[in-house]
C-alpha cells in the first residue's frame, strides 16, 4: 500500500500539470514584419519594447531553423520583430537600415536588439552568423528578452548544436 500511494500522487500530478498546460491555449507565436520598418521602430519607441532586427542571409536556415522554434517563439510579446531577408538594395529602406546599423546588406546573417525609446537609439545585443537556439537565447537573454514561464516550465533543456531544444 505505500508503494501505491506515492505512485498514485505522482501520476495525479502529472495529470494536473497535463490539464493546467492544456488550458494555456497555443504557444505564442511571433509576428514577423517584413516591411514597414518605420512603423515598428515607431511602436517600440511608444510601448518601450526593443526592436529585434533580423538580416537572413543564409539561405532562409535562420528563419526555418532557428527563428520559428518553440522557446523562440515564446518571445513574441516581448518584442518587436523585423526579418529583412538578404541580400536587399542598399538605396532600399532597409538597406539604409542595414547600413545605419552597420550590418552587411549582401549576405551575413546578423541579429541586433535595439532599444528605440532613447535617442540615439541603444543597441542591446548583435550576434552575426548562424546560431543555434540555445546560444541565441542566451544572447538575447542578455538583452533582457527571456522564453515566458510555459515555455521553460514545459521541460525543454539545452542541448547546444541542435537547431531547435525539442
Amino acid at each position: 500500500m505505500r508503494l501505491i500511494a506515492p505512485a498514485f500522487a505522482t501520476a495525479f500530478c502529472l495529470l494536473a500539470t497535463h490539464a493546467d498546460t492544456a488550458e494555456l491555449g497555443p504557444a505564442p507565436r511571433i509576428d514577423w514584419r517584413h516591411d514597414g520598418l518605420r512603423q515598428s521602430f515607431d511602436a517600440a519607441a511608444e510601448d518601450g519594447k526593443p526592436l529585434v532586427i533580423v538580416a537572413e542571409g543564409d539561405d532562409g536556415r535562420y528563419f526555418s531553423e532557428v527563428l520559428r522554434c518553440p522557446r523562440f517563439d515564446s518571445l513574441a510579446d516581448s518584442a518587436h520583430f523585423v526579418l529583412i531577408k538578404l541580400p536587399v538594395d542598399e538605396d532600399s529602406e532597409a538597406g539604409r537600415l542595414l547600413d545605419a546599423l552597420h550590418m552587411d546588406p549582401a549576405f551575413a546573417s546578423t541579429v541586433v536588439v535595439l532599444r528605440t525609446s532613447a535617442r540615439p537609439f541603444v543597441e542591446l545585443a548583435r550576434l552575426r552568423g548562424y546560431h543555434d537556439e540555445t546560444v541565441l537565447l542566451g544572447k538575447l537573454a542578455e538583452a533582457g528578452l527571456a522564453p515566458s514561464g510555459e515555455i521553460l516550465a514545459a521541460g525543454l533543456a539545452d542541448e547546444p548544436g541542435r537547431a531547435c531544444v525539442k
